[in-house]
């Protein structure tokens, strides 16, 4: 008999299982980059609010910003450069974007599901456009990244070309039930895209898994794979010379070599 079970079940606590050194490892692996025959660029705000995409907006007509707070100069560079609409969604009152004309602001929580107050990825971008051209996603969600991009269509995810994804409390993949989640989330996304850009957020931490360092805050940058005319394995180290720190009075956060190399 556990009696260390009994005690915990009796005074209401219990003991999480957690992610073993090997899977910490396979998903590192998972989620290591490529290089692509695209140049990479970076738009947006200095600092916060600015993303690193590959050069390739041809025919692309529109931009869904799922959550932007008071950041929107990542839309208006993609308007300035190359006449692309964004729609924006977040719960916060951002009353300026009426002036914006070339802004389409919808003032609900993204979700899994749809109400009053909450709306899902698939009925916020099938009610703004039919699926004919690709588009560009882009999500910073506080965490509701997880539950959104599984319940996604597949239908939508095959029109993204682009999509940049900033993952939160990715100190939790100790615990082995948000591992499997998160695994679930990338797995199904490289599906349809190759990641080609990691950058860390300084706004949060580098934590430490099973002697593996992971970052609690990731932006990642996934491109549609039939996109890419020629793959080769990625040289570099992380940040690259394009990259900015989102925090300028923090330190910046730099990715150990086995997140790009082959020394896993």
């Amino acid at each position: 008999m556990n009696f260390i079970k009994i005690f915990l079940n009796w005074s209401g606590r219990y003991i999480e299982k957690n992610t073993s050194k090997q899977e910490i490892k396979n998903l590192i692996k998972k989620m290591k980059p490529i290089a692509i025959d695209k140049k990479l660029i970076r738009i947006g705000d200095n600092n916060d609010g600015g993303y690193i995409l590959p050069d390739d907006f041809d025919r692309i007509k529109h931009c869904f910003s799922a959550g932007v707070g008071n950041l929107i100069k990542f839309e208006e560079d993609l308007f300035k450069r190359n006449k692309i609409k964004s729609f924006l969604c977040d719960y916060n009152n951002l009353s300026f974007l009426k002036k914006k004309n070339y802004f389409n602001f919808t003032k609900k929580k993204i979700s899994s599901f749809s109400n009053i107050s909450n709306i899902s990825l698939n009925k916020w971008i099938n009610s703004k456009i039919s699926l004919k051209n690709e588009f560009i996603l882009k999500i910073d969600i506080e965490g509701s990244e997880f539950d959104s991009l599984l319940n996604i269509s597949d239908d939508i995810l095959k029109k993204v070309r682009i999509l940049v994804v900033e993952f939160h409390s990715l100190r939790d993949l100790r615990n082995k039930s948000f591992y499997r989640i998160f695994d679930n989330v990338i797995s199904r996304l490289l599906h349809f895209f190759y990641i080609v850009h990691l950058h860390p957020n300084n706004a949060g931490k580098i934590v430490k898994i099973n002697n593996y360092e992971f970052p609690d805050l990731l932006e990642i940058t996934f491109y549609k794979k039939n996109r890419v005319n020629k793959k080769g394995k990625f040289k570099n180290s992380y940040p690259l010379d394009i990259d900015q720190k989102n925090l300028k009075e923090k330190k910046d956060i730099y990715l150990p070599s086995y997140w790009t190399r082959d020394n896993l």
